[in-house]
């Protein structure tokens, strides 16, 4: 899903960075590219998340259950527009900037979009995909945090955002699957 592993028990102790291939990385210049990379692919999965729930929104009737969706939706759109600025000012701060081939896993399916789901399987696999964003951000906020614990702090907000959104794709799930407004 996300190109990234976390780190075993006994390389938390250590600064550098574990890819997804489990490489340390010791330099610190190597360390700010692959935070950069992970950040662009963030960036680019909160993009594909608004795009899903711009999809679902197209499809709910209920205006309470609008409001919410639409809710989760500017908070996708937040977290992408806060990212880009984490990204644009550490490449500002260290030179640095992503590589131009952003690390992608061969199929991330995290946040897809398909054309034939129903309302309640779009909210069910928003909630996968949504429990596996939290992970990859609390992941990154652990790796940023050596270098920029401010910024880490911003991820663990957006992280907690991805908590809530799978908390309201559940009720939303749920709600679709009894109120017959599952297509």
């Amino acid at each position: 899903m996300y190109p990234y592993n976390a780190q075993s028990a006994e390389a938390k102790d250590e600064k550098g960075i574990i890819s997804a291939q489990n490489d340390v990385f010791p330099s610190n210049s190597q360390d700010i590219s692959r935070i950069l990379d992970l950040l662009e692919s963030a960036v680019s999965a909160k993009e594909k998340a608004a795009e899903k729930y711009s999809k679902i929104l197209d499809t709910v009737y209920s205006p309470k259950d609008r409001e919410t969706v639409r809710s989760i939706y500017l908070e996708e759109l937040r977290g992408r527009k806060l990212l880009e600025q984490i990204k644009s000012e550490i490449e500002d701060m260290s030179n640095i900037s992503s590589s131009e081939e952003t690390f992608q896993t061969e199929n991330d399916e995290t946040f897809m979009p398909e054309e034939t789901e129903t309302l309640s399987g779009a909210f069910n696999s928003m909630i996968t995909a949504e429990i596996e964003s939290a992970r990859f951000f609390r992941d990154l906020a652990s790796v940023m945090e050596p270098y920029y614990s401010s910024y880490a702090k911003t991820v663990l907000s957006i992280m907690d955002d991805d908590q809530n959104h799978a908390v309201l794709d559940t009720m939303l799930y749920t709600q679709s699957m009894f109120s017959g407004q599952d297509k």
